[in-house]
């Protein structure tokens, strides 16, 4: 009887391993539907740009020409209409540190496989509770808002609040 009770022990703690183990891959390297190629990022828009570099090397009998492709994607930052764009990632906000005058739209566009919901980190003042998004989004789901009062707005995502960001309105 003992020996079972062991046994039934021991399958429940690798369980639980497994079943940790999975959490913890999703959480850090998880594949969503709609970012099988990167894990960790999916740009929906951008610019790209190439740069081809290329290495000659010469040996005594024969001469290698070695190329090399990087190809670098920038997202974009503000719309036409002038409306700032911060993504949510795995790895956090991007960017997460900006300069806006006061009057402008910032839009939060989770591009995680995770649930955000902005927050403000300060809620000593009623102007920073604003901030606060009411609901959580998920893939793709955006949170707008216009910053009216100047002054120093950080901000986490509600949901994972180690990922940090600033807003400075002047």
């Amino acid at each position: 009887m003992e020996e079972k009770i062991k046994d039934i022990f021991l399958i429940l703690l690798v369980g639980a391993v497994a079943v940790a183990a999975y959490y913890f891959y999703q959480n850090y390297f998880g594949v969503g539907v709609n970012n099988q190629n990167d894990p960790n990022i999916e740009i929906i828009e951008g610019n790209s740009t190439t740069t081809s570099t290329n290495k000659t090397t010469t040996t005594s009998s024969k001469t290698t020409t070695v190329g090399t492709k990087t190809t670098t994607t920038k997202t974009p930052t503000i719309t036409p209409d002038g409306v700032y764009l911060i993504y949510y990632y795995k790895t956090g906000f991007s960017p997460n540190d900006l300069t806006i005058k006061r009057g402008t739209s910032v839009r939060f566009i989770n591009k995680s496989s995770t649930s955000m919901r902005i927050f403000a980190t300060g809620q000593s003042d009623l102007f920073h509770k604003q901030l606060n998004q009411s609901q959580t989004v998920g893939y793709d789901g955006i949170y707008e808002y216009t910053f009216t009062q100047v002054g120093l707005w950080e901000y986490t995502n509600a949901t994972n609040n180690i990922h940090l960001g600033k807003i400075l309105v002047y």
